[in-house]
C-alpha cells in the first residue's frame, strides 16, 4: 500500500514485554524511549495494539505533534475498550464476560484470552449480524461452551437464532443448546443455568448493547424496590 500511494513507511521495532496478569507492567522500547505503564484491557492482542500506538506516537513526534513519555505511558494506563473482554461483576452471583468478537479474528483472540485466563465452566450467550463468517466463529468458539444460548438482538441485520443453530453440529450434546427469539429471555436462562461458572456475551457488538442496557435496567428497578 506504501509502493502504492508513494509514502515511506516507518518500521516498527518496539517490543511489549510479556504480561501474564492484571497488574503487571509491560514494556515496550522504541528508538527514542523505554515505555513502562499498566496495561488494564485484557488478552495478549492488547498488548500488540499498545506497541502498535506507542510507535505511532514516536513517530508523530517528526511532525510536529508535542507530547511528553509520560503523557504517552498514562494514555495507555487510561485506555479502555468498552464490549472487548469487559468484566461485570455487580449484577449478581455470576461474572458476565462481555466481548463483541464478531469476526473471525476477534473469535481467536477471545478463544487465546479463554484458554490462558478462563478455568470456570462458560455459559455463552450468542448472536450475530448478516455477512459474518458464522461457519469458521462457530468452530472457534463453540466448542468452548458448556452451555451455548443462541438469540437475535433487536437489529435489522440481525441472524434468527434459529438460523445460527445451523452451525452447531459440532456440538454433540444438543441438549445443551438453547434457542431463543428475543435477548431477554436468553438472559434470563443464562441466569437460571449458570450457578458457578461464567457468563459469555459474544458475537455482536448490537447483542452487548442490548444485553448491558437489560441489565442496567434491572438493577435500576431493583434498587427501587
Amino acid at each position: 500500500k506504501c509502493r502504492e500511494v508513494g509514502v515511506e513507511p516507518i518500521w516498527s521495532d518496539g517490543r511489549v514485554g510479556t504480561i501474564e496478569k492484571l497488574g503487571h507492567h509491560p514494556s515496550c522500547n522504541t528508538n527514542k524511549h523505554n515505555y513502562k505503564f499498566d496495561l488494564l484491557m485484557r488478552g495478549k492482542h492488547q498488548r500488540t495494539n499498545a506497541s502498535l500506538a506507542i510507535q505511532i506516537a514516536d513517530a508523530l513526534k517528526y511532525f510536529g505533534f508535542k507530547f511528553s513519555k509520560r503523557e504517552v505511558e498514562k494514555g495507555l494506563e487510561k485506555a479502555r475498550h468498552k464490549g472487548r473482554l469487559e468484566y461485570w461483576t455487580n449484577v449478581g452471583k455470576t461474572p458476565i464476560l462481555f466481548d463483541g468478537a464478531h469476526n473471525v479474528s476477534g473469535a481467536r483472540a477471545l478463544r487465546s484470552y479463554l484458554e490462558e485466563s478462563v478455568d470456570k465452566p462458560i455459559t455463552m450467550v450468542f448472536a450475530a449480524m448478516v455477512g459474518k463468517n458464522l461457519d469458521e466463529i462457530s468452530r472457534i468458539l463453540f466448542p468452548l461452551a458448556k452451555h451455548l444460548i443462541l438469540t437475535t438482538p433487536k437489529k435489522p441485520r440481525s441472524i434468527k437464532a434459529s438460523d445460527i443453530a445451523r452451525f452447531t453440529s459440532n456440538i454433540k450434546e444438543r441438549n445443551k443448546i438453547y434457542v431463543f427469539k428475543n435477548v431477554s429471555d436468553a438472559v434470563s436462562k443464562a441466569f437460571e443455568i449458570t450457578s458457578k461458572g461464567l457468563i459469555l456475551v459474544t458475537g455482536s457488538l448490537y447483542l452487548i448493547g442490548e444485553i448491558q442496557a437489560l441489565l442496567s435496567y434491572r438493577k435500576v428497578e431493583s434498587k427501587k424496590v
